[in-house]
């Protein structure tokens, strides 16, 4: 955590909105796997409005998605839902095809956690193409477990 928030401070002083942004993320994803994620969506909720006004970015979508993924660590399905949105949205602007896969994924769970498996479901289905072309094996096995979920309901 102390190299990510170096690294952070780093790109705060230079001014680099993107690499602080991705850098935050990564230090929202480490209060994920600590099990301190309302410590880290405060965090990284005091940036999202500062990053934005430097219009769609890399670093604002991971910021996003990585808000994203600790609104579900923390069981806050509605704004999962919402920062996971947002997230694909950025990352499909600026086209960063990992964001967009990690937020697609983030938001097909949400989906499935506020009640609308039917929506869910083709998200998935999206997501699953996305992570088998990419070649990404964690992302294809969270996503085609999930469908299996709303398929076998």
């Amino acid at each position: 955590m102390r190299i990510l928030e170096e690294a952070a401070a780093l790109y705060d002083a230079a001014h680099d909105s993107d690499g602080l942004g991705q850098a935050m993320a990564q230090i929202g994803h480490v209060h994920a796997d600590q099990g301190t994620s309302e410590v880290g969506i405060r965090r990284l909720q005091t940036l999202v409005i500062p990053l934005a006004r430097d219009g769609a970015s890399r670093g604002l979508a991971a910021l996003n998605a990585a808000l994203a993924s600790l609104f579900f660590v923390a069981g806050h399905y509605d704004e999962q839902l919402a920062a996971a949105g947002q997230a694909a949205e950025l990352a499909r602007i600026v086209g960063d095809s990992r964001v967009l896969l990690q937020a697609r994924l983030s938001l097909g769970t949400a989906l499935i956690m506020t009640g609308r498996s039917d929506e869910a479901l083709p998200v998935l289905e999206e997501t699953i193409v996305v992570a088998e072309s990419l070649g990404d094996l964690d992302s294809l096995s969270r996503a085609l477990t999930s469908a299996a979920s709303i398929l076998h309901q």
